[in-house]
């Protein structure tokens, strides 16, 4: 696993904690449409679960140390928190 597949993985988890918060919540809430909570936690939790699995990858294949890699976890925590960890891997790529 390379750092292309990390991103790819971060960015997926990002775009679907905010679609959670952004849409999905909202239609909850203010719409009564309990199920788009439903299925969009569902697909955060796998994005989430498959950007876990990556990381550990990476971190167990020595490509990331446990300081970034946690950074990245509490990043994936926090509402565009997993934009700016993927602004942080493309300058990594970068050097």
């Amino acid at each position: 696993m390379n750092d292309t597949a990390l991103r790819w993985a971060n960015l997926a988890e990002a775009a679907t904690l905010v679609a959670l918060f952004c849409v999905a919540m909202p239609l909850k809430y203010m719409a009564g449409f309990p199920a788009a909570v439903s299925l969009v936690g569902s697909i955060h939790g796998i994005c989430f679960l498959l950007f876990i699995f990556v990381l550990m990858r990476a971190l167990f294949m020595r490509s990331i140390g446990i300081p970034y890699s946690l950074a990245l976890v509490v990043g994936a925590f926090i509402p565009f928190g997993g934009f700016i960890n993927d602004y942080w891997m493309r300058k990594r790529q970068e050097v």
